[in-house]
């Protein structure tokens, strides 16, 4: 039998980040067993296509004209293409536009975390903890799939994430990590602030390939003998990095839920809006200390958090990273693709 089609709309690029197209990969990963996915994006620089999705799976591109007009254009290529179902996640995606998209005859599924006014789609995914269903207006019969319950992970930090916690005995190994782009340079006030925080004996430091300033950072590896940059990295390396660092410095973004898969003790803060949930939720169920809003980057907040970590009994960094393993579970790959199949 010939694999159903799932077609994704989405992008990425520097205004609006990497993270909606990295988590998108992580769905279609999680269908590819039973779904052939294609990729339509409008916006999204070639060298990004080509780093995240490469040859995996099918793009397509749009040329970016009225809502009207894209709406037109995505429903015909759905049915073109004869979809079970059209993945949209952005947020230039709104009510307006799903309902014009959603008459057509498939089925549509809304990757969210702004929790907006009301929705008309058939599957909705929140993967942020404390979302209620009650909190959203959505038209029909629409299926909610709300919490880590439902993380799109990709199937490296799955695989690990099922795996039991880890004994780490002391600080010496630093991840940081500020996403793919990082518009503020968050990356060099935490690095600034860290030489003097603690004698680490590593500190590694994730670059994506939107970051602008990241010639300006490594030239700080000339002043640092164990501050190390990594770019482009693949999941597997990704994941790698985090398993042999004893304290991760990251967002709360997807980098901070796999970070969570792979157990690591957290400093944790946020960089924008649609970071809030995540944020809430990991100081609630004890899974990172909180740095606050690195947008409004305090280097005492960021040296009381390292030294909160550092100073952490064995027993209570235990507790931390048992919390972080029930968190993610590593089944969310189940879940979804049982949900999407069902629509």
């Amino acid at each position: 039998m010939p694999k159903k089609s799932l077609l994704i709309r989405t992008d990425a690029n520097a205004a609006i980040g990497m993270g909606h197209l990295v988590r998108c990969v992580s769905l279609a990963r999680m269908m590819d067993s039973e779904f052939s996915v294609s990729f339509l994006l409008a916006n999204t620089p070639a060298d990004v296509v080509e780093r995240i999705i490469g040859s995996a799976y099918e793009t397509l591109c749009l040329h970016h004209g009225s809502a009207k007009d894209e709406t037109t254009l995505v429903s015909g290529i759905a049915i073109g293409k004869g979809v079970h179902a059209l993945v949209l996640d952005g947020y230039e995606f709104n009510y307006d536009y799903q309902r014009a998209v959603r008459n057509a005859a498939y089925k549509t599924v809304y990757i969210d975390d702004l929790i907006a006014s009301r929705y008309c789609v058939d599957l909705l995914i929140n993967q942020a903890d404390n979302v209620l269903p009650e909190q959203y207006t959505v038209d029909g019969n629409a299926k909610l799939l709300l919490g880590p319950a439902y993380a799109l992970l990709r199937p490296e930090f799955l695989e690990i994430a099922r795996t039991p916690a880890r004994e780490i005995a002391e600080i010496r190994r630093v991840f940081v990590s500020f996403g793919g782009v990082d518009l503020i340079n968050v990356t060099e006030y935490v690095l600034r602030t860290l030489f003097r925080a603690h004698p680490f004996d590593e500190i590694n430091v994730l670059i994506g390939q939107l970051n602008s300033s990241s010639e300006a950072l490594k030239e700080a590896r000339h002043a640092q003998s164990n501050l190390f940059f990594h770019f482009n990295q693949s999941a597997l390396q990704v994941r790698e990095l985090l398993a042999k660092s004893d304290l991760a410095i990251v967002p709360n973004s997807s980098i901070s839920l796999e970070a969570c898969s792979v157990g690591v003790p957290m400093i944790t803060g946020i960089t924008a809006e649609n970071q809030l949930g995540y944020f809430r939720a990991f100081q609630k169920s004890n899974l990172s200390i909180d740095a606050g809003d690195w947008r409004l980057f305090s280097p005492e907040a960021l040296v009381k958090a390292v030294r909160g970590v550092v100073e952490m009994t064995p027993e209570a960094r235990q507790v931390q990273l048992e919390n972080q393993k029930k968190y993610i579970d590593g089944f969310s790959d189940h879940r979804i693709l049982s949900s999407i199949q069902s629509l």
